[in-house]
């Protein structure tokens, strides 16, 4: 096996192949050229992956990286611009081996100018060097962002007059040109823009978790008529914006934030949004949000196809994504991981360090702690004395070791100066609380912090997001003092998530609702259903569960009520109108996940009248709450008139006026009146 250090020179001397500045690529026919020690290596290390010879056909060598991919293209010889079927990439520091298939790929990747993969003495080289002359001719190589994959590679080709036929490229006449005009040019993409006078979801979002302040540069990608930039402007916010249709002399600038909002699905042109996402990405600094719509099949199935998407009553364009599509689509173009923060909504961090950042702020917990508590000085104790000298000083301490769910660490305490001025150092100065402090409050401090990593690593796993190098030090402190190190961690998490395909370990856990103070409805031995609010006070276990179907279907904001599956490996959530307000709310929206094939299944109840009503809203809510004895109230009287009504009873508000009137009542508000 060769260094780092060796590998990393040896190629870097490498001056025959494909060299691009990152990279080199080579043929296997270019082998025989290759230093013996980096021919012995690639030969080794293919053995070591049990990878045939027949099983690749180029090889790229990383420049700065220690890192090898094998590259399959089995129509190298017989197609002008092959496709990638599958590249195996080995990570020799990390010891870690990523595959991707591109078999069923609409999009693969393309090869160009095969003659530099091959020695001039192979007898295909003449042939390999007049195809990519051929295409300079035509100037097809002239905006290489655009070729690298199929549909950008055909779009190109069109665009110059030209169509790939049998691997060979051929003039179109006028008339056939002219025919390849797509409906793209009377589609009205600008009707799709918007007057709003509040910010957009993204922009609500971005503010929400804190990725937006007055120290922040923003730029809108397809502002459409600008209204989140004029209510930046309003808020002090430095912000600009371009759009096609409204700011098409707008500069693009570099930004800290990026939005792309509601613009990749009103692109008919599969090639033009992959461009727009690239070109929004290469202007962002900290963080890209991108949004699209989403919305169920009996809602798409009214309008027009068109390519994979629809033709609206308003003559545009709308492709609605799935959320597992969508993120599928940015972590394939940007290569980092997409974070949902909403149906529709997701973040992708440039840096890494402030993505695990984010993971971390969006799960941690708190609990309404009891302050420290400092018994009045009754000797000349000296820690006591420094403890009711320094009691505003102490409880900061003691609220930051609850906040950690563990002993500070250097560093990690903002007024560690002042603390260790008083006390002489941190040690002794947590010597001190320790003596005086109510330690169970910490001892469950530490279970929560314990399960908001588990949870953390888990949900990591679950979106295959490992080998990830953490330099954050509170959480590397957390690490060593929870598990002792990463690989401990992230096998604790796995065992939680091994446990969530067993029916039975979902039933059991759920009895841990049933005994709880928490609000539930019980299905017997099928299902139960709660508020979003508790999610955080369930069992891991569950949270966990319900945290998976989270992340495939995105945020909650809209949502009310969450119901897990037991049998089915399935969750369900609950968006209603005026859930809190109304004594009978209605089901505006469900959402099906299934964790076990990773589906999301959409139901909109668009029509109001329809929409079922929650008879038992109340059972929902804690006994403290301000709305739970007028609700109880309401619906003790609502059963006492129909004795059979619950939450099974799927009615709507015509049919339950009608069931009233069976009675010999009418509801006018809140008030029941005989007729």
């Amino acid at each position: 096996m060769l260094s780092k250090p060796l590998y990393l020179s040896l190629v870097s001397k490498i001056k025959i192949g494909k060299s691009l500045p990152d990279s080199v690529y080579l043929h296997q026919d270019y082998f025989d050229e290759l230093p013996n020690e980096l021919k012995r290596f690639i030969t080794g290390l293919s053995e070591a992956i049990s990878l045939q010879s027949t099983d690749w056909e180029v090889i790229k060598l990383f420049k700065s990286a220690f890192k090898v991919s094998f590259l399959s293209y089995p129509d190298f010889y017989s197609d002008p611009y092959p496709e990638l079927k599958k590249s195996i990439t080995v990570d020799l520091e990390s010891l870690k081996t990523k595959e991707t298939n591109y078999e069923s790929s609409l999009n693969p990747p393309i090869l160009h100018r095969k003659e530099l993969f091959i020695p001039p003495t192979n007898p295909y080289f003449k042939e390999f060097r007049e195809i990519t002359l051929e295409g300079e001719e035509i100037g097809l190589y002239k905006n290489t962002n655009k070729i690298g994959f199929k549909q950008g590679w055909l779009k190109t080709i069109e665009e110059h007059g030209y169509q790939l036929e049998n691997g060979e490229l051929t003039q179109l006449s006028p008339e056939e040109f002219n025919s390849h005009a797509e409906l793209t040019t009377s589609i009205d993409r600008h009707k799709t823009a918007l007057t709003r006078y509040e910010f957009s979801l993204p922009l609500k979002k971005l503010f929400q978790y804190d990725q937006i302040n007055e120290n922040t540069t923003f730029f809108d990608y397809g502002c459409g008529k600008g209204s989140d930039l004029y209510l930046l402007e309003q808020a002090g916010i430095e912000s600009s914006g371009w759009d096609p249709a409204f700011k098409p002399d707008s500069q693009k600038t570099k930004s800290d934030v990026v939005n792309l909002g509601f613009v990749l699905n009103v692109i008919e042109d599969y090639q033009e949004r992959v461009e727009a996402l690239l070109n929004a990405w290469e202007l962002t600094q900290k963080i890209l949000c991108v949004s699209v719509m989403v919305t169920s099949d009996n809602y798409i199935n009214q309008f027009e196809p068109y390519k994979d998407g629809v033709i609206t009553s308003r003559n545009t364009f709308q492709k609605y994504y799935s959320q597992k599509e969508l993120r599928t689509f940015l972590e394939e173009y940007l290569m980092t991981d997409a974070y949902a923060v909403a149906p529709g909504v997701f973040f992708i961090f440039k840096n890494q360090e402030d993505a695990i950042n984010f993971e971390q702020s969006s799960i941690k917990r708190t609990h309404n702690w009891q302050h420290l508590k400092v018994p009045r000085i009754t000797q000349q104790d000296l820690h006591l004395k420094l403890l009711n000298e320094n009691n505003e000083l102490f409880d900061s301490l003691w609220q930051r070791c609850l906040e950690l769910g563990r002993p500070v660490k250097t560093s990690e305490f903002s007024k560690e100066n002042d603390l260790v001025g008083a006390t002489g150092s941190l040690k002794k100065a947590l010597n001190i609380l320790f003596q005086f402090s109510e330690m169970d409050d910490l001892k469950k401090a530490e279970e929560m912090r314990k399960e908001d990593l588990i949870y953390f690593f888990a949900m990591s796993l679950f979106q295959k997001r490992k080998d990830r190098k953490i330099t954050n030090s509170e959480l590397l402190n957390d690490i060593k003092y929870f598990f002792g190190n990463k690989t401990t961690a992230e096998n604790e998490a796995k065992d939680y998530l091994y446990q969530l395909v067993e029916t039975d370990n979902i039933t059991n856990a759920a009895n841990g609702i049933l005994n709880s103070s928490i609000p539930h409805f019980y299905n017997t031995d099928h299902s139960i259903i709660f508020h979003k609010r508790f999610i955080n006070d369930i069992p891991l276990l569950l949270r966990l569960y319900v945290g998976c179907a989270t992340i495939l279907y995105g945020g909650l904001d809209e949502i009310d009520l969450v119901k897990i599956h037991f049998k089915s490996g399935k969750v369900s959530f609950m968006g209603y109108d005026e859930f809190y307000n109304s004594l009978l709310p209605t089901l505006r929206e469900r959402i099906k996940v299934n964790l076990w094939n990773q589906k999301v299944d959409y139901f909109d109840y668009i029509i109001e009248d329809k929409r079922p009503i929650l008879f038992d809203s109340s059972v929902f809510l804690s006994k403290d709450h301000a709305y739970f004895k007028k609700k109880q109230s309401f619906e003790k009287r609502l059963k006492s008139i129909i004795p059979h009504i619950n939450q099974n009873i799927n009615l709507n508000k015509e049919a339950l006026d009608e069931l009233l009137r069976e009675c010999g009542y009418e509801l006018k508000g809140s008030k029941f009146f005989k007729i």
